[in-house]
């Protein structure tokens, strides 16, 4: 059994008190006197994330890949981590998140998230809203991908600056109502989202590089998640293609 395996074993039974003391997890953030949604995960994370966490020997990496998989769901921990103030990297590692929680805290978790569904997404529909989760993924391996290339710069932080770098689409993709984000464009938006939800500041950096000045790495994180976002509208642009070929 790998070590991170028996950990997660262990820990299934135990709580970390200590970090669901100092926050309540999922509580819902403020911007300007208004309240902001919590971000649905899919549904498909969900059914995964059911399979894995009702095993005997919970696999980390395995685990680790689903939660990461995610906009909605990596975002959730992501303010966790931040709220609770536990962690000690600029940009915190979603497995030690997860072993930080431990399994029962992490269902809990879970279970309190919604999911997207065709009434959350009542505007623009349930497969523009899914083809978003997925764009969004896309865009953080790509982005992972690049950086591996590059010497200084962290995949695993590019990874998480690739997913969230347009979550400014999101009040309009959700159709959340929300007087002080109605007026503005999606990276004013971003930038409030991110802000109001306390992501990393190297991640807030990235959505807002087009607002204010952003620090060298961030700008570098920038050009990698900006190649990485050409890369993957390419690719969606061929494959459509293809579809609409194959369907007619």
């Amino acid at each position: 059994m790998e070590k991170n395996q028996l950990y997660l074993a262990l820990n299934a039974g135990q709580q970390n008190t200590e970090v669901l003391d100092s926050t309540p997890a999922l509580e819902i953030a403020s911007v300007y006197g208004t309240s902001i949604p919590d971000l649905p995960m899919l549904p498909t994370t969900l059914i995964h994330l059911k399979s894995l966490l009702s095993c005997d020997v919970v696999d980390l990496a395995a685990l680790t890949n689903v939660v990461r998989g995610d906009l909605g769901l990596t975002i959730s921990l992501l303010r966790i981590a931040r709220n609770a103030g536990w962690t000690s990297k600029a940009v915190p590692r979603l497995s030690e998140i997860i072993v930080g929680l431990g399994i029962k805290p992490l269902k809990a978790i879970v279970g309190g998230i919604p999911v997207l569904s065709a009434q959350i997404c009542s505007g623009p529909g349930i497969r523009a809203c899914t083809r978003f989760w997925m764009h969004a993924q896309l865009t953080g391996l790509v982005s992972e991908e690049l950086a591996s290339f590059s010497p200084g710069l962290n995949p695993e932080d590019a990874y998480l600056a690739g997913l969230v770098s347009q979550i400014g689409k999101l009040p309009v993709l959700l159709g959340w109502r929300i007087p002080e984000l109605e007026s503005g464009d999606a990276v004013n938006f971003g930038s409030s989202l991110a802000r109001a939800w306390g992501l990393p500041g190297l991640l807030t950096e990235v959505i807002e590089g087009d607002l204010r000045p952003t620090s060298i790495a961030a700008q570098s994180y920038r050009q990698i998640v900006t190649a990485a976002r050409e890369w993957v509208q390419l690719l969606e642009l061929v494959t459509d293609s293809d579809l609409e070929r194959v369907s007619g």
